[in-house]
């Protein structure tokens, strides 16, 4: 069955990454299922409008400019604590997946970790469990 506009139209996620291919290829991988890409350049923007909390998903690079994706992340978290809001659920990406640097994504509160360059299938196995499927 297909969605309706109206319904589409809430399927919106956050990206937040300063790499012009790579927020191509995001958008493409997104696009595939229906869901619209709203664009945060960096960390301080991607603060701004994950809390305003229209998105089903954000998707945080760990590398941005003005503030990085984990310090934007912990500030997310502590929002949505302290306002009592849904946990958004949020995907970093990284070009240096370390085993740290998963571990200090998930310490920052990450639900899901992807190494860059973005693996299609793994993506949208990463979509599918994150429930934005």
């Amino acid at each position: 069955m297909q969605a309706t506009w109206a319904e589409q139209s809430l399927k919106r996620v956050l990206v937040v990454e300063d790499n012009r291919i790579t927020q191509m290829v995001i958008e493409h991988m997104l696009k595939r299922h229906g869901l619209r890409m709203q664009l945060a350049p960096d960390g301080r923007e991607a603060v701004r409008l994950a809390c305003d909390g229209k998105y089903v998903l954000v998707i945080m690079d760990v590398h941005l400019p003005v503030l990085d994706g984990l310090s934007a992340l912990k500030e997310i978290r502590g929002f949505e604590a302290s306002s009592r809001s849904a946990r958004m659920p949020v995907m970093v990406i990284s070009a240096n997946p370390t085993k740290g640097s998963v571990e200090r994504a998930m310490r920052a509160g990450a639900d899901a970790f992807l190494p860059k360059p973005i693996d299609k299938h793994a993506f949208d196995r990463t979509l599918s469990s994150l429930g934005v499927l």
